[in-house]
């Protein structure tokens, strides 16, 4: 909300499903827990008719890990396919309970964060920064 307030650039979903149109499921509809979309994939999106379901593909997702959620691992490491996929140029996986993240990239490269590390917005939401260990502890 912060990064939102001072730059601008897009909006903050929380759970809404995003139609992904993947070619062996148009319709899939997975929900990141958290996602940024740009106003510009917005707009070509043809605007936001419903915030619970949107037809753009997010810039930045965020997936959060916890044994205790309604997901089988399977489900839960099938959205993350599903969204590098389409098209998500950052997604920030977090095991809270291991006290760690995953950030993976559309070219396939992904990288490991412990506390000490930040989480950054790199292209996507540029400037924002988040140290691990604040995320987990707050």
């Amino acid at each position: 909300g912060n990064q939102m307030r001072e730059h601008g650039g897009g909006r903050i979903f929380a759970d809404a499903g995003f139609v992904l149109g993947l070619p062996e499921d148009p319709e899939r509809v997975p929900s990141p827990d958290v996602a940024f979309v740009s106003h510009e994939a917005i707009a070509a999106a043809g605007g936001v008719a419903d915030e619970r379901f949107l037809r753009a593909v997010p810039e930045l997702a965020v997936e959060i890990f916890s044994p205790t959620h309604d997901r089988e691992p399977e489900q839960f490491h099938q959205r993350v396919r599903d969204l590098l996929d389409a098209g998500v140029r950052i997604l920030w996986v977090i095991y809270p309970a291991a006290r760690y993240a995953v950030v993976h990239h559309r070219d396939g490269s992904a990288r490991m964060l412990r506390d000490d590390d930040e989480l950054e917005g790199e292209d996507a939401l540029p400037g924002l920064r988040i140290r691990m260990g604040d995320l987990l502890d707050g």
